[in-house]
């Protein structure tokens, strides 16, 4: 046998070889494919979980924001009620201070009619 034709009784065994070796590997390979597949998939459900979350997070913080304002409202709202109320407060007192002041002055205008009404019985009785 020639150089040549050992070459190529060596490359069609080692080429023999090779296919059993690619396809032994293959099968052995296969399992980890398939896990390696199963774990890509749940890593892209993971990151769209994740994308769903910073998306609910963001809503939630988007509608805290909005309570805090409201909140700040009602809290100014309630303070603008306050000083109505003690403004109303004082108007009333100023006003009960008033009545008070006008039942003095009628009760004086009557004294002073009830007098007046004496004094005319008196100069009709003289006459």
């Amino acid at each position: 046998m020639q150089n040549n034709e050992i070459a190529e009784l060596l490359r069609g065994i080692i080429k023999e070889e090779m296919q059993t070796v690619r396809k032994e590997l293959r099968q052995e390979l296969k399992p980890i494919n398939e896990k390696l597949d199963t774990i890509e998939k749940g890593q892209r459900s993971l990151e769209e979980g994740q994308k769903s979350l910073e998306e609910g997070q963001r809503s939630l913080e988007e509608g805290l924001q909005s309570t805090n304002e409201r909140m700040d409202n009602l809290e100014q709202g309630i303070l603008d009620l306050r000083r109505g109320q003690i403004n109303l407060e004082k108007g009333q007192r100023k006003l009960q201070k008033d009545v008070t002041q006008l039942n003095k002055s009628v009760n004086a205008i009557w004294d002073d009619i009830l007098k007046l009404d004496n004094r005319l019985t008196i100069k009709e009785k003289k006459l």
